[in-house]
Parts: structure tokens; sequence; C-alpha cells
């Protein structure tokens, strides 16, 4: 490719970045959108203001205004994160004007158009039915160094994981099982070591059923959870994505709602190993163009660039609840300003506060109480 010659009036040689006032030096022009450009440098990357990457983010995470969307549109971007119910039910509230905790219920248990199963990070989250292959299947036979070391520590193989899964999917077949149930079943299956690690141990076990789709939450027996067989409890769904097709899907799906990203970030939110991500994020390149914002480089899926250059905020507050999954995100820099009010966000046990978003930024956090007392 040529290189652009210093005295070149071509706007095609600049790059997009903040207002005239933000800018420093003697290298700009204005382009002919009268937007202002500045010569790229040997690496070019397009800069853009945050506020313009807080926008576009909170616009796709549905959270710019309430309207009256579906249920499976709100669940279907990222998740909705429910390792808390209520709390569940509070993103779907603060998404949409129309979806009552009966219709999330509904979803569930009735009609069946969501689920509720361990997928990123090996969390609990309810995704759309048609879903389940980029959520819960992009997690298939990769691990996080954490894994790893319960697996070493333990004396796991990824064959010990396949006897429980495959006595798993016999347990359920056609049976909704609660935990204790569902592990008496299996550890008739299974060899002295695993039954141990069963009484101990037993999420562990359970979630690589869950990546490989025979195994998800059902509905309560009493106070009791059970678990179901996706392919007997939802209707009209079949497995028909690869692992790694799951990993593309998911990894666009990211981008849509937390990019600009990168790889490190895209791993962490979604539960993988960056080794296991980078094929996926390599196979992805050139679908995104690097972006440049608070003195960092992303990647955006070219086609959602416009967007992100228009994005702005509809109603620039908003209160969203405990364990949001806009707060799931690893761009956490750009959402405090401060380490205090970090911690007053992401506390310890993995808990996460309710949050006053004020322009996409915490402004506060926030609790409910009862006027009566």
């Amino acid at each position: 490719m040529r290189k652009p010659s210093s005295r070149s009036n071509d706007a095609s040689h600049f790059l997009l970045l903040l207002p005239l006032d933000h800018l420093g030096g003697a290298s700009r022009m204005r382009g002919r959108s009268g937007l202002i450009l500045k010569k790229s440098s040997r690496n070019p990357a397009l800069t853009v203001p945050a506020e313009n990457v807080l926008a576009f983010r909170v616009q796709r995470h549905n959270l710019d205004h309430k309207e009256s969307r579906a249920i499976t549109e709100v669940a279907g971007v990222c998740g909705i994160h429910a390792q808390v119910m209520s709390a569940a039910l509070g993103q779907f509230w603060a998404r949409s004007k129309v979806i009552s905790p009966e219709d999330a219920y509904d979803g569930l248990w009735k009609q069946r158009s969501l689920v509720k199963t361990w997928c990123m990070r090996g969390t609990l989250h309810i995704i759309p039915r048609d879903d389940l292959d980029i959520f819960a299947g992009a997690r298939r036979r990769v691990s996080t160094d954490r894994e790893t070391q319960w697996m070493k520590y333990f004396g796991i193989s990824y064959d010990d994981f396949d006897a429980v899964t495959h006595a798993i999917r016999d347990a359920l077949d056609g049976k909704a099982l609660t935990r204790l149930e569902l592990l008496e079943k299996i550890a008739k299956h299974l060899g002295p070591k695993l039954r141990l690690l069963l009484k101990s141990s037993w999420n562990e076990l359970l979630h690589p059923a869950s990546y490989e789709r025979v195994l998800c939450f059902g509905p309560q027996s009493g106070s009791e959870t059970t678990f179901v067989s996706p392919k007997n409890w939802l209707k009209s769904w079949r497995n028909h994505l690869t692992p790694e097709e799951s990993r593309m899907a998911l990894l666009e799906r990211y981008l849509r709602v937390y990019g600009p990203s990168d790889r490190l970030e895209f791993a962490a939110w979604a539960g993988l190993d960056p080794v296991n991500a980078k094929p996926t994020w390599e196979s992805m390149l050139d679908r995104m163009i690097e972006v440049a914002y608070c003195g960092r480089r992303a990647w955006l899926l070219k086609d959602d660039l416009k967007a992100l250059r228009r994005s702005e905020f509809r109603d620039p507050v908003r209160l969203i609840p405990n364990f949001d999954v806009y707060l799931a995100g690893r761009d956490r820099r750009v959402l405090t300003s401060s380490k205090e009010e970090h911690k007053r966000v992401y506390r310890e046990a993995g808990w996460v506060s309710a949050v006053i978003l004020a322009k996409g930024k915490v402004g506060g956090v926030w609790s409910a109480r009862n006027p009566e007392g």
C-alpha cells in the first residue's frame, strides 16, 4: 500500500478523533463530514470518545430507554444473569415496559421459550431456548486456569467428565429430578473417586453437562430445584452447532453488546482460557475494525462502526439491579471513576451492587426499602 504523503489532503489517510477542543498538535484537518481528523500513526486506529462507547453499550443492552420489548429479545442480547432470581427479574424490568415477573416464569416453565442454565463463566443465566447452543455450547471442551487446577488437584480428566455427562443424559431421559435424586442416580454408574466428589463438588461436575446441553434447570418441586434434559424439555430444540461455531456466534453477540473490546476481555467474560479464545478471535478479525478510546485499543465489528459514531443517550440516568449483565463487561475502568467506587460496585464474594447509571457510568449505588418498614 502506498504510504500517504505528509502533504496529502485525502481524508482517507486520516482518522476520526475527538472533537476539536480535545485535540492537540497541528497535524489535524477537517474532513468532508465536518468531523475532526488526525493523521494515522504507524498502526492506525480510529479514535472515538468514551461517551460514544458508553452510549453504544447502553443502547445495545436495551438500557437507553424502556420500550415494549419482548422477553426473548431482552434475554437474547447476551443473556440475563440469574444467580439471584430477583436480580434476573430486575434486569427484565430495567429493559422493558411490558415484561412482568409472571412473564419470566411463564417463559421458563410454561411456554419454555426461555431456559435457565450454566453458561458464561460457569454462572447461571436465563437465555432464549433457540440460543442454547450459542451461550452454553461455547464452553464445550474448554477450561479456565481455575478449572484446570481443580481437575489436577482432584485427579479428574475429561474422560471422567464424559462419564458423568453420559450418566446424567441417561438419568434425565424423560424425567425431572431434584439435585439429590440426580446425584443418587448417576452415582450408581460412577467409580468411587467420582462418587466421593459428587458429595462435595457436585456443581463442578454438573457444569460440563450443561455445556454439552444434556442438562438445564427445570421447574421447582416444592422448595427443591429440579434438572431436566433440554432435548425432552425444550419444545422443538435441537443442538446443531459445533463448539467452534458456538464460540464464533458468542463472540459476535459479545462484540455487538460489549464492543469495542479485546480478546482477553472476551475470554474473561465468556469463561474461556485466552488460549482457547485465540482461534475464535482471529477467525473474526476480518470482520472487525480497530478503534482507540481512553488511551487503549480495542476492536469492533465493522458494521457497528456507524452506530458507534452516532450513539447518544436518550435517558441519561437509569437504575439497574444488582448483578446486571451490563456490569459483567470486563472494561470496568470506563465504568467507575475511582478504586473506592469500584469496590462499592464489585464487592466481596462476587456480589455486584445495584447501580445508578449516569450516561453509562456508575453514578452511585441504590437499594430498595419497604416504606412501611
